[in-house]
């Protein structure tokens, strides 16, 4: 049944720039017509008269508020939506020839590929030999077939040396291109990757990058929805932009983010690579800059700049903040056997937010579990909030620190949002009607009001990520650990959540650690940093320090890298070094006083 609704609305029909000289168009692998979406007990649809269509060959990137449909959109691909979900859905949707809701799901399994954020969540088997092999098993295929689909997907995604090993012992790169493979083995003619480096750390995501450049190239047909798009926008054909269950813009990235860059960023809140913001705003001062969506590499040679003062040092006169963490060769041993962490020394004042960085399994989760008390030191001195770490435990050190997990689901306790934003204030023996005040307040700020009745579980990846916040904030902690707090969350909840922070950090002196592979989130917020390395400190100090150190090959870690608005600013003025302040992508362009033409 078509359900009536409004028109998407497009800026431009989108070429196919990778076929352009063919004579005949490529076949059609997706049609899309006013595609409506309620889930069960919503009045409210959260696909509102989609309309898309892709052919083969295709690489779209899909852009969308947190909550706002896309994942949705992309399980309507093959019926997930609204066959194992529930909910009322008008329009129509053709896969491949198919209507996903007149065939079965494996039937839909074998034409739409899905690659999920999480890849732990659609593991299935211990080994990568089965898992790979899984879903043709399930499709009945032939065994000389699958074993040779499986040894031809492994060796595509670069992991023909791991047949034989335990999924467990992958690091999350190598299980989210273990997932990829075991798509590929299926042979689908669409493949829908849904922020497959939300989790992942900057090698791991480069790894997938890489991936899906070369499943492009092959000519794969691919959707993916990410909200970070730096690396992704120069590698697509296409950016779609959802806004109200809608499509908002359709085009080339380059064309869409020219035309379209500002309501992207200000009126949708959502990331536009930084390069871009910069081009942005350079171009409304001096005139066309053609760096979209890249960075420095394209910046002309006739760009001109006046250096902005370098940020006021703190005189010895001015009393330093007191110390809140304070860790003097702290070790740990899972089990008493496997070093976490062998050497690690750094400090934390109050008022400050401290970036703390390296790859997955430098010890960055470890040393955060010993700061709250989950675990107790097994060698060195670590004080927290004025406690002795290796005796107070987490009766004592929960009541000073937060500790937001890097999964939500792993700390949500109620049956509804607002008893899970209540529990800890009612764990404290707060009073009901203070209570209410505060869970008030922050469902608000949030824009978790609305879902106060919703079950955690049943909240989008943003949404749940912004509960769990909430969750940690209310109780008004001294110290603040958020375990990658930008990941699957729109620039609008992002600039909402430091918001808030900042507010509590002037008012109360809360200090923050930020546990985060967003290289754009620490020059942009974080003071300082502090990075692990196979479980030993091996830099702390200012973060424009750490760029220029990276920058100059004096730290070297596969796991971090300086984010655009850096790379611009050392080719703007190369003679400042590590003294170029820190600056966001409008403050840097703001410096600008010429171009060439």
């Amino acid at each position: 049944m078509t359900a009536p609704g409004s028109p998407s609305v497009t800026d431009r029909t989108p070429p196919l720039p990778r076929h352009e000289a063919d004579a005949v168009a490529p076949a059609i692998v997706v049609e899309i017509h006013g595609l409506r979406y309620w889930y069960p007990e919503v009045a409210t649809p959260v696909l509102d008269g989609i309309d898309l269509t892709v052919r083969q060959g295709e690489m779209l990137v899909v852009i969308g508020s947190s909550g706002g449909g896309k994942s949705t959109l992309m399980l309507a691909l093959n019926g997930i939506v609204p066959k194992q979900l529930g909910g009322r859905v008008g329009g129509q949707v053709r896969v491949a020839g198919l209507d996903p809701l007149e065939h079965e799901l494996h039937e839909m399994a074998a034409k739409v590929g899905l690659v999920f954020q999480d890849p732990d969540s659609q593991l299935a088997s211990i080994f990568v030999r089965d898992e790979v092999a899984f879903g043709l098993q399930n499709l009945l295929v032939a065994r000389p077939t699958i074993e040779e689909r499986m040894t031809e997907a492994l060796r595509f995604v670069g992991l023909s040396d791991a047949l034989e090993r335990d999924v467990f012992s992958l690091s999350g790169g190598e299980k989210q291109r273990v997932a990829i493979a075991s798509v590929l083995a299926m042979e689908p003619e669409l493949i829908v990757l849904d922020e497959p480096t939300a989790n992942l750390d900057p090698n791991g995501a480069r790894d997938v990058a890489r991936l899906v450049a070369k499943l492009r190239d092959r000519g794969r047909t691919l959707i993916l929805v990410e909200h970070q798009i730096n690396d992704l926008a120069v590698l697509a054909d296409r950016l779609v932009v959802l806004d109200a269950g809608q499509v908002r813009f359709d085009g080339p990235p380059r064309e869409v983010l020219r035309a379209h860059g500002r309501a992207i960023r200000d009126e949708l809140g959502l990331w536009i690579p930084q390069a871009s913001e910069f081009a942005l705003e350079v171009e409304a001062r001096v005139g066309p800059l053609r760096i979209f969506p890249r960075a420095a590499a394209e910046l002309p040679s006739g760009l001109q700049a006046k250096a902005p003062d370098p940020p006021a040092r703190v005189t010895a006169a001015e009393e330093a903040p007191p110390i809140l963490v304070r860790a003097e060769h702290v070790a740990y041993r899972y089990g008493g056997s496997v070093d976490a962490l062998t050497d690690v020394s750094c400090t934390v004042r109050a008022g400050e937010v401290v970036a703390l960085l390296g790859q997955n399994g430098s010890g960055k989760s470890t040393l955060a579990s010993l700061l709250v008390g989950l675990r107790r030191p097994g060698g060195g001195s670590l004080t927290v909030c004025g406690h002795d770490a290796r005796s107070a435990g987490i009766a004592v050190l929960a009541r000073e620190v937060s500790y937001v997990f890097q999964y939500p689901e792993h700390q949500f306790v109620a049956e509804t949002v607002g008893a899970d934003v209540a529990y800890g204030l009612e764990r404290r023996g707060t009073l009901p009607g203070e209570i209410a005040e505060r869970v008030g307040a922050m469902l608000r700020r949030f824009e978790l009001a609305d879902l106060r009745e919703r079950h955690p579980f049943k909240l989008s990846m943003g949404q749940k990520r912004r509960l769990s916040v909430a969750d940690m904030l209310v109780t008004e902690p001294r110290l603040l650990i958020l375990d990658e707090p930008t990941a699957g969350q729109d620039r609008r909840n992002t600039v909402a959540l430091i918001g808030l922070l900042d507010e509590l950090r002037a008012r109360t002196g809360l200090a923050i650690i930020v546990i985060t592979h967003d290289m754009a989130l620490v020059g942009d917020w974080c003071e300082r940093a502090i990075v692990l390395e196979a479980g030993r400190s091996i830099f702390e100090g200012a973060t424009a320090a750490l760029f220029g150190a990276l920058d100059a090959g004096t730290v070297a870690s596969g796991a971090l890298h300086v984010p655009d608005t850096w790379a611009i600013a050392r080719r703007l003025w190369p003679e400042r070094g590590e003294r170029v302040p820190l600056l966001d992508p409008v403050g840097l362009a703001s410096s600008v006083t010429a171009v060439g033409r």
